[in-house]
């Protein structure tokens, strides 16, 4: 019987019910209650065409992991924002103040930083129900919200992540 019908069964997964832990951001594997919103892994494979006289022939080519993009509210504590930028400026970012700085940022630093990252699907009672985990990832883009007197929304940080592959944790049991 589908989910729908029988009330015994398990629930399916639900877009509100997630966790998300950024290592770097929140020492010790703390989930960062303060997400808002973020986006599941995702990829696309590329394609390749072969045309022969009146024909169009397509074979699959690479796999490519597109970016994940999280939503977070800027507290006061933690300081969302100057957590971010401590990280960047960590992972190699100086502010140029003299003709000599050399420095820039690697991308081992930046893995470094942000260490790893997990985003579950949880059920009612907080049980994992889909796990993934972003390898070597790196933050790529920070965007803070507009400030603005008509408005009375939270403070948000939008970061988006670039990572090489992600992993979907397949030792998880859901119950049929």
């Amino acid at each position: 019987m589908a989910f729908w019908t029988d009330a015994q069964r398990q629930d399916p997964k639900r877009a509100y019910r997630f966790k998300l832990t950024i290592t770097g951001m929140a020492p010790g594997g703390k989930l960062i209650w303060y997400a808002k919103k973020v986006t599941k892994p995702k990829f696309s494979i590329t394609e390749t065409m072969h045309t022969y006289l009146n024909h169009k022939f397509y074979y699959p080519g690479r796999l490519e992991w597109q970016e994940v993009i999280a939503t977070l509210v800027d507290p006061v504590e933690p300081n969302v924002t100057g957590d971010l930028m401590g990280m960047v400026q960590a992972a190699g970012y100086v502010i140029p103040s003299n003709p000599n700085g050399l420095t820039s940022i690697d991308k081992r630093s930046f893995v470094n930083q942000v260490q790893r990252i997990t985003i579950d699907q949880i059920d009612s009672i907080g049980t994992v129900q889909e796990s993934w985990h972003l390898n070597n990832a790196w933050i790529k883009d920070i965007t803070l919200s507009d400030l603005d007197y008509e408005a009375d929304e939270l403070s948000t940080v939008d970061v988006t992540f670039r990572y090489d592959w992600a992993d979907l944790d397949n030792s998880i049991f859901i119950p049929s």
